[in-house]
């Protein structure tokens, strides 16, 4: 597996690279690393540890990971229908934890969790987006606002799912 997204003190994704679906699953902790340091993005690793569907997320917790060398990074997966990623569509279980791509999108709502803000927004009415890997969109874009493309990690947290960009390269305007 290759290490695509870092969640500064909490985990990181990885995707297999030959997989079209059900691919990618988010590693929770800083486990054991058995090389003596941190993974970073584009790591290949060998991982262990116990699976489990947190709230609707597959993942891997208490992990030992050996990094065993370094890889391209996949290519985002081009989603057609960005309403098929978000929360319930019929791609959003089979593309979790995966690199995808939406094009052509603009925000529907820049607090859908207002009064509260937990640094979120939505777009074509049906996708969130979400700051857990890089604060690149914050604060949140207005409504109204447009974007050629956004990549990232397609995430389920609180009950939704969330494209997560990576940094300034997942954001074309």
């Amino acid at each position: 597996a290759i290490v695509t997204g870092i969640n500064e003190g909490r985990g990181f994704y990885i995707q297999d690279p030959e997989a079209t679906t059900f691919g990618g699953l988010y590693v929770y902790g800083a486990g054991s690393i058995t090389d003596g340091g941190l993974v970073s993005t584009g790591d290949q690793i060998r991982i262990s540890g116990v699976y489990s569907e947190y709230y609707g997320m597959t993942q891997i917790g208490s992990p030992t990971v050996t990094v065993t060398g370094t890889a391209s990074m996949p290519e985002p997966i081009e989603v057609d229908d960005t309403c098929s990623v978000g929360t319930g569509g019929e791609l959003a279980e089979a593309l979790e934890g995966m690199l995808i791509r939406v094009s052509d999108i603009d925000v529907t709502n820049s607090n859908p969790d207002a009064p509260s803000d937990y640094g979120e927004f939505e777009v074509n009415e049906c996708l969130r987006v979400d700051d857990q890997l890089s604060e690149v969109l914050v604060p949140q874009p207005e409504e109204g606002a447009h974007f050629e493309s956004l990549s990232g990690v397609l995430t389920y947290t609180y009950g939704n799912s969330k494209l997560e960009p990576r940094g300034a390269e997942d954001v074309a305007e």
